[in-house]
């Protein structure tokens, strides 16, 4: 554990300015989330009409009770884009764990046993890619309805492809080498050499197509949530904020600008972060840099 903590502050330090700038805000993300009931200075669902569509303090108008305003309905913003961290962050890292197992137990059953096992795989996987991705995430999203544990399911049951081709992809590479030819030689059972020999080779891939991801899983809940076909009112989301606040976009632009920042900033971060895993595990990438 030490050892391979060591490499990754060696990485670290080796990283770009844009990478270092990526996970600052990405730690600040998390944090956020985790500490959102500490962190938040009014509830984020508490209606208050009187005090409705105050400006940022920073604006003309503004009030330092409330640092980026109110909505609408009188709900302070900083309350809800706090919680609405927690969404972002649930969303991302469940659906991108669900995407990367079943993209990853694709590709691996599919490289490794070939055949017709394989030609089966890789015609799902064309059925998928037939389909633009919000598409039927709709449709799914129409067939089961709104909600949080809805949403998850649907983007990770929607987001495998890019797991699955790309892991059968590296399997097909390390299928005939030595160390595999081996393990079958002496007797271990197929199962056993994807668990113990396969997939400890790619493995680093489908971590890396997560953290790529987890930026348009989170895109694609607030599009989902904007459309209508997400999360409900009652749970403060960045999606549901931008959605609420359309209406007023020409009078009240922090209602939408202000998560949209949010959702900006933390996609373009997980993107620096997850370019930079991708050159450091690969040799010829990180040293033409």
């Amino acid at each position: 554990m030490k050892k391979k903590l060591k490499n990754f502050w060696e990485l670290y330090k080796e990283a770009g300015l844009l990478a270092k700038i990526g996970m600052v805000v990405i730690v600040l993300w998390v944090i956020v989330a985790i500490c959102a009931p500490l962190l938040a200075p009014y509830n984020p669902t508490k209606v208050d009409v009187a005090n409705s569509f105050i400006p940022p303090s920073f604006s003309e108008g503004g009030s330092s009770a409330h640092l980026l305003g109110t909505d609408e309905v009188g709900r302070d913003i900083l309350s809800r884009l706090i919680y609405g961290s927690r969404i972002s962050l649930i969303v991302a890292i469940v659906a991108g764990v669900l995407s990367m197992v079943i993209g990853t137990t694709i590709g691996l059953v599919a490289g490794y046993f070939g055949g017709k096992v394989d030609t089966v795989c890789m015609r799902i996987v064309d059925v998928m890619l037939a389909f633009p991705f919000m598409f039927m995430a709709l449709c799914f999203m129409v067939a089961l309805g709104s909600g949080l544990g809805n949403i998850i399911l649907v983007l990770g049951i929607t987001g495998w492809v890019p797991y699955a081709r790309t892991v059968r992809a590296e399997v097909l590479s390390i299928r005939k080498r030595e160390f595999i030819i081996s393990s079958e030689i002496v007797g271990c059972s197929k199962w056993r050499v994807i668990r113990t020999h396969v997939l400890p080779n790619v493995i680093d891939s489908a971590i890396v197509i997560t953290t790529m991801q987890m930026a348009n899983t989170i895109l694609s809940e607030a599009a989902l949530t904007f459309l209508g076909m997400g999360l409900p009112a009652s749970i403060p989301s960045w999606g549901q904020m931008i959605s609420s606040g359309r209406s007023y976009i020409y009078t009240s632009w922090w209602l939408t600008m202000i998560p949209g920042i949010a959702i900006f900033l933390v996609s373009l971060s997980i993107n620096f972060v997850g370019d930079w895993i991708r050159d450091a595990r690969d040799p010829r990438l990180r040293g033409s840099k």
